[in-house]
């Protein structure tokens, strides 16, 4: 059944996928495993669709949480991280921080790296999109990190600008000071947009406010904008 779903186009799968769902529903065994395909390949249907709540939804009511010794930890860790995801693309951002931070529960458990950069990039954004600006810089700069593994090579330099971006807008303090450090030191920022910033915070050499604004404005808009489409980072 769920292979058959999986199959065919996203709008068959959206209209065949509930059907699908009540099939199961009524029957007095149910294959854990089987029924997480199928509401996966419906959640990647609604996402196509443009109804990123609704794909959420379809996930999250699994209640995964109570059968994780049947689908495993690692499709517990995958479905929290796309729900989250999901809950992003829609800006609901309270629900992706929960998804999220129940698949932070979990992660040291997985050996799958693929699940593991998935999760790191959707934490940083979640973290991002709640004004978290120290703790998505520290996430995008491992990310960024030539080598990282799991990590597309010509990914590492959008992380990187990331990095730099969420470091400047973060509130001073002893993260910020680290994170400033860091990625001065980091020869590869030099051809970043945004150095010169970096290089005056980190000089302690006066900055214009205006500045700052400036940038916080065009992170943001961009951010929202991203929001809008599927990554290929997102499950």
């Amino acid at each position: 059944m769920a292979t058959g779903l999986e199959k065919l186009p996203k709008e068959k799968t959206a209209e065949f996928g509930p059907k699908f769902l009540d099939l199961i529903a009524s029957k007095t065994l149910t294959n854990e495993k089987n029924e997480y395909r199928i509401r996966k390949a419906l959640a990647a249907a609604y996402s196509y669709m443009e109804e990123p709540s609704q794909a959420a939804r379809v996930l999250a009511s699994m209640h995964l949480d109570q059968i994780k010794d049947k689908v495993g930890v690692s499709t517990l860790v995958e479905a929290y991280v796309a729900i989250s995801d999901y809950y992003l693309d829609a800006q609901n951002n309270a629900d992706a921080y929960s998804y999220i931070a129940k698949a932070a529960k979990f992660i040291d458990e997985i050996d799958d790296i693929a699940i593991v950069c998935k999760y790191k990039y959707c934490y940083a954004q979640v973290h991002d999109a709640n004004l978290k600006f120290g703790q998505a810089a520290s996430l995008y700069y491992e990310l960024s990190q030539k080598g990282s593994v799991g990590v597309p090579e010509e990914e590492t330099k959008a992380f990187l600008e990331k990095a730099v971006i969420c470091t400047i807008l973060a509130p001073p303090g002893t993260q910020r000071s680290r994170l400033l450090t860091m990625l001065y030191k980091d020869d590869r920022t030099r051809i970043t947009p945004h150095f010169n910033l970096l290089e005056k915070m980190y000089l302690e050499r006066l900055i214009k406010m205006e500045e700052v604004k400036k940038l916080s404005l065009i992170h943001i808009c961009r951010c929202r904008r991203l929001l809008t489409c599927r990554s290929r980072w997102s499950p």
